[in-house]
């Protein structure tokens, strides 16, 4: 999971996050884990957590744990080198049950996310662009709401 990277690259950014010896690193109340297995993510779902996060990466492994969770929010692009693997997600997914209640948060081209929920029916919150990942301002306030 997380084969791109990413969480080690916020944990980069941040000035008071460090990377623990488990892969994970935390940020005020948060705690987010860079790299889990089968085994990791048991053990984090038997943490006292309030939310749970998991970064599953493009290639969706894992189904089950994620489909054990209570709110399911897949984070995805529109921009055109992310796009083929977000509809290919969506084709995959079209055959789960309830899999059209979950709630899609999507960033990218606009035209593109319109026609995205169209043609799936799917439940989309527009991620807004955030500048400063420490600052939060009004608009992503709002969105964050939506999503909780």
């Amino acid at each position: 999971m997380n084969s791109h990277q990413d969480f080690r690259k916020i944990c980069a950014t941040l000035k008071k996050a460090k990377m623990e010896e488990d892969h994970s690193f935390s940020n005020g109340r948060i705690t987010f884990y860079a790299e889990m297995s089968k085994f990791g993510i048991s053990k984090v779902f038997n943490e006292d957590y309030d939310y749970i996060i998991i970064d599953y990466g493009h290639k969706f492994h894992n189904i089950e744990s994620f489909l054990r969770c209570s709110y399911k929010i897949v984070c995805a692009s529109t921009y055109p080198w992310k796009l083929p693997e977000y509809q290919q997600l969506l084709t995959h997914i079209e055959e789960i049950k309830g899999s059209d209640k979950w709630l899609h948060v999507i960033s990218g081209d606009e035209k593109i996310y319109k026609n995205i929920q169209r043609k799936y029916n799917i439940a989309t919150v527009r991620m807004p662009y955030i500048q400063d990942i420490e600052k939060i301002d009004g608009i992503s306030v709002e969105f964050f709401q939506k999503i909780i």
